[in-house]
C-alpha cells in the first residue's frame, strides 16, 4: 500500500507547493482534502477486505507452519491494518507541511 500511497503524495507536492508559493492557502487546503480524501477512499475498501479476511491472508502468506501462533499473528496484522487506514492523512499532512516550509512542524508530527 505504500508504493501507490507514494505516487499520489509525488504527484501532490509540486501542486501544494504552487499553491502555497502563490499565497494561496484555500487552493492548498482544497488540494490536501482532495487528495488525502480520495487515498483515504481507495485505501478503505482493501483494508475492510484485508481485516475480514485476515485470518485466511495470514495462513496464505505463512503456510501451515504458523497455524499454532494465527490468534497472535491475525492481532498484529490487524493492527497494521488500522495503521493503513490513518496513513494517508498522515502522509499528506506531511506533504502540505513541507509545502508550506514547516519542516520543524513535520519533525514533531
Amino acid at each position: 500500500m505504500s508504493i501507490p500511497l507514494r505516487s499520489f503524495s509525488v504527484a501532490a507536492y509540486p501542486r501544494m507547493s504552487l499553491a502555497s508559493n502563490s499565497g494561496d492557502i484555500t487552493g492548498l487546503k482544497k488540494l490536501f482534502h482532495t487528495y488525502s480524501g480520495a487515498v483515504s477512499l481507495l485505501f478503505i475498501p482493501v483494508a475492510i477486505i484485508c481485516f475480514v479476511f485476515s485470518k485466511e491472508m495470514v495462513l496464505f502468506l505463512g503456510g501451515a507452519d504458523y497455524s499454532d501462533s494465527v490468534p497472535l499473528l491475525v492481532s498484529v496484522f490487524r493492527i497494521f491494518i488500522v495503521y493503513s487506514v490513518i496513513l494517508p492523512l498522515d502522509r499528506f499532512t506531511g506533504v502540505a507541511l513541507d509545502s508550506i516550509n514547516r519542516p520543524k512542524s513535520i519533525f514533531t508530527k
